[in-house]
């Protein structure tokens, strides 16, 4: 009989096991459980306020003429390489800018920075040559290319 009596009250403790498990009294659940969670990726939002886009201005002068202007081909598409002659001497930092598109035909001007001090020079001293690169997208879509000068712009085209 005392076996009996043990056995039930044992029965009975662990069956009490169950409620004690999620009670405040079992140390397992004084803290929450951890889980992992992945942080979402932030959602693009739109600025409140746009602001406005700087307009680059070149301040640099166009050449005075155009000599030559030359479409070489090359793996990618083609490159645009132009001579002009300069105002004065010492002319540096030549640049082919792109000024935009006029019924199929890239338009660009040249310009040029001087020094301080730029005097005249003869024609053969002033000449200055500078190129721009076209992919072959852009060049299936042109029909010829325009360089700007200050007195000329030469035009090559298909």
């Amino acid at each position: 009989m005392r076996l009996v009596s043990l056995s039930l009250c044992a029965v009975l403790a662990v069956s009490g096991c169950a409620r004690l498990a999620e009670s405040r009294l079992n140390p397992l659940t004084w803290f929450p459980r951890l889980t992992e969670t992945r942080a979402a990726a932030p959602a693009l939002r739109e600025p409140l306020v746009t602001a406005p886009r700087a307009q680059v201005v070149d301040a640099r002068p166009l050449v005075a003429e155009m000599i030559e202007l030359r479409i070489e081909p090359a793996s990618e598409g083609a490159i645009v390489r132009a001579t002009g002659l300069a105002l004065g001497s010492g002319a540096f930092n030549a640049q082919l800018t792109r000024e935009g598109l006029e019924g199929g035909v890239l338009v660009y001007a040249m310009r040029a920075e001087y020094p301080a001090e730029s005097g005249p020079a003869p024609a053969q001293q002033r000449q200055i040559t500078a190129a721009a690169q076209l992919d072959a997208r852009e060049l299936s879509a042109l029909r010829g290319v325009r360089v700007l000068a200050q007195g000329n712009a030469l035009t090559a085209s298909r």
